[in-house]
C-alpha cells in the first residue's frame, strides 16, 4: 500500500474487519506501520478531503473503518492505548455535534466509551498523580532558581511518575468535553473528580510564567 488515499477508498469498502486487517497486514509483512494506521484514521475523521464527497464512501463506511483500523493498531500494539483513546474522544465529539445522527456508530465511538476508555489510560489515582504534580512543581522551582540552561531543564526536572502524569493531563483536556454528557454514573462521577483537580496537576500559573519569561529574554 502505498497511496493512502487509494488505500482508503479500498478499505472503507470491505466488509468485515477480518478482511481490512488481513489487507493491512499484507501491505506490511512482520509488523503494521502504526504510522500509516494513524495516516488512514486521519482521513477518516476530516470532513476536508475531496473523497468524501464520493457517495460510495458513506458516513457510516468512515466511522467504521476507523474502528476497524484503530482496533488493528491496538490489536499489533503499534498504537498506544492513549492514542488510541483520543481518536475514539475526536470521533465521540463529531459525532454527538452532528443535529440529527445520520450514520450507524460504532460502539466505541460514543461517549460514554470513549470516557471509559481513556479514563482507563490513566494509570495512576488522584492523590499519587497530585504527588507527581507536587513534586515536578518543586523541581521546576529549584531548577529555575538555580540557573538550569534550557538544555538541561528537561533532565533536571524529571521526577519518577511525570511520563504517566503528562498523559494523563493530555487526557484531560480531550475529556474536559466530555463533562456532563456522561449517561453512566460511575465514568461520569470519576471524571468530574479528576477535572476537580486538573488545574492542581500542571506546573502552575507562576512556574509557566517564569518558563515564559525565559524564552521571551532568550530570543
Amino acid at each position: 500500500m502505498s497511496d493512502v488515499m487509494s488505500d482508503y477508498r479500498r478499505l472503507a469498502g470491505l466488509a468485515s474487519p477480518q478482511q481490512v486487517a488481513e489487507q493491512v497486514r499484507a501491505a506490511f509483512p512482520g509488523r503494521v506501520s502504526g504510522q500509516y494506521l494513524a495516516a488512514v484514521v486521519g482521513i477518516a475523521a476530516s470532513g476536508s478531503h475531496p473523497v468524501h464527497d464520493d457517495p460510495a464512501v458513506d458516513r457510516t463506511m468512515r466511522l467504521r473503518l476507523a474502528w476497524r483500523l484503530l482496533g488493528l493498531g491496538e490489536a499489533e500494539q503499534v498504537l498506544r492505548p492513549d492514542r488510541v483513546a483520543r481518536q475514539c474522544l475526536r470521533f465521540a465529539r463529531q459525532v454527538a455535534d452532528e443535529p440529527e445522527p445520520r450514520a450507524e456508530v460504532p460502539e466505541q465511538f460514543t461517549v460514554d466509551a470513549a470516557v471509559a476508555r481513556a479514563l482507563a489510560c490513566f494509570g495512576l489515582g488522584r492523590e499519587q498523580a497530585l504527588q507527581i504534580a507536587e513534586a515536578r512543581r518543586h523541581s521546576y522551582t529549584a531548577a529555575l532558581a538555580a540557573g538550569t540552561p534550557d538544555r538541561d531543564l528537561a533532565r533536571a526536572t524529571a521526577v519518577p511518575g511525570d511520563g504517566d502524569l503528562l498523559r494523563i493531563t493530555v487526557l484531560l483536556a480531550d475529556l474536559a468535553w466530555c463533562d456532563g454528557r456522561v449517561a453512566d454514573p460511575a465514568p461520569a462521577a470519576e471524571l468530574r473528580s479528576w477535572l476537580a483537580v486538573r488545574h492542581d496537576l500542571g506546573l502552575g500559573d507562576g512556574i509557566a510564567g517564569r518558563l515564559g519569561d525565559r524564552m521571551r529574554f532568550e530570543s
